[in-house]
Parts: C-alpha cells; sequence; structure tokens
C-alpha cells in the first residue's frame, strides 16, 4: 500500500515535516546534527546493503562502514568499543562450545 504513494506526495509531506520542527532544527548544536545525520546515513545504507549478495563483500562492506561510523562518533575513544569487540571475539572463540 505505501508502495502506490506518488512521491510528490512523500515530498509534501517531507517538506511539511521539515517546517513543523525547524524552531527545533534551528537549536541544534554540530553533535547532534552529526548524530542525526549518521542516524539516517545508517537507516539509507541498509537498504543498499540487503541488496549485497556476496557474503565475502557483504562482511568487509559492513566491517568498514561499521568502523567509520565508530570512529566518526567515538573519535580517539575508538579504543575501548575496538577492546570490546576483541575481547567480545577471544571469549566467543575460547569458550566455544
Amino acid at each position: 500500500m505505501i508502495d502506490k504513494v506518488p512521491q510528490h506526495v512523500w515530498m509534501l509531506v517531507l517538506g511539511v515535516a521539515v517546517i513543523a520542527v525547524w524552531p527545533f532544527l534551528s537549536s541544534l548544536n554540530l553533535d547532534d546534527v552529526c548524530y542525526g545525520s549518521l542516524l539516517l546515513f545508517c537507516t539509507v545504507f541498509g537498504h543498499f546493503y540487503r541488496k549485497l549478495t556476496e557474503p565475502f563483500l557483504k562482511q568487509w562492506v559492513a566491517t568498514i562502514v561499521g568502523f567509520s561510523v565508530v570512529f566518526i562518533v567515538s573519535g580517539v575513544h575508538i579504543l575501548r568499543p575496538l577492546g570490546v569487540t576483541l575481547a567480545n571475539a577471544i571469549f566467543i572463540t575460547v569458550f566455544r562450545k
């Protein structure tokens, strides 16, 4: 049903939504804009990611994009998420049944 809605209707809805939340958008700081942009990017990226069929390519694309998003969000503090990931990988490998 949602596929039958014309594109110009979606553009109108988006325009009205932006106008409705403009006072909120104008008070955002750079961190909020960065977070919202990454959230939107990941949502859109998921649509294209699902179309990948080769497992090896899918794995590396997810790794590179995921690492990039974590680096953008965490900056130099990326060492903590990487450490937790490494610890979990070791834990899963060592204690596998």
